[in-house]
């Protein structure tokens, strides 16, 4: 059960994105697309240690201003591909996003069920300069008696794609899908995008976890196809 508990605590920068949950009437307004916008590719790397376990965190971001948002991400424990999933959210249907799994191939429908996934009782800690971009450095600390998470969050609305994101937030209504994949209000989100998170917990079983932005590329041309859900 602790390990259980500490693994999901410093899986949160991976999972961060993936927090979308369930029931929603999607008549929403559209987000406009914007067909002369560069597509962005973020790419972060990272890992995640317990005990002697060490865990290896990739994820690929692709925003296409005229399409949407492909999320995926892998975990690896040497050779062993532990787990591999995407989340397709397009602009044209706001209300629903689909999360595919590469080792089952298996696909499910994740609507929005009317409340964000917010970060409560997060601490500015102050802003500071991380691969040069301006970043606001929050911290999130939760816990009991038995096992403590604290997480450290560096956001940045200067990163190429956020700005992408906030329109289509703003476009689509209150209640839509990507509001649950992306909060803002209340969150982390509220100040940027993810550049850098650092999290360690400590306990009845330690652990730590990273994950940092590697690549930026916000001159991409995207096919469509990267946005659709692999046929099973």
């Amino acid at each position: 059960m602790a390990s259980k508990k500490i693994f999901s605590a410093l899986l949160l920068p991976s999972l961060f994105l993936f927090a979308v949950t369930k029931n929603f009437d999607s008549k929403e307004k559209e987000a406009a697309p914007d067909k002369n916008a560069k597509g962005t590719l973020l790419v972060y790397t990272g890992s995640i240690k317990i005990a002697s376990m060490n865990i290896d965190v990739g994820i690929h971001i692709e925003i296409a201003p005229d399409v949407g948002v492909r999320y995926e991400m892998v975990m690896e424990k040497g050779s062993r591909v532990m787990s591999h999933s995407a989340i397709f959210y397009k602009f044209s249907d706001p209300g629903q996003s689909i999360q595919y799994d590469y080792l089952t191939h298996s696909s499910s429908v994740i609507p929005y069920s009317g409340k964000s996934s917010q970060k409560k009782d997060l601490v500015l800690v102050g802003n500071e300069m991380v691969d040069n971009y301006k970043c606001t450095h929050l911290r999130h600390v939760n816990g009991d008696e038995d096992q403590t998470a604290t997480a450290d969050y560096w956001m940045s609305t200067e990163l190429p794609g956020y700005s992408v994101l906030m329109k289509a937030l703003s476009g689509s209504g209150k209640g839509n899908a990507l509001q649950k994949f992306m909060p803002v209000t209340g969150s982390v989100f509220e100040y940027g995008a993810l550049v850098k998170f650092t999290a360690k917990s400590s306990g009845v079983m330690n652990g730590s976890s990273t994950v940092e932005l590697k690549e930026v590329n916000s001159n991409m041309s995207f096919p469509e196809s990267d946005f659709e859900v692999p046929k099973k």
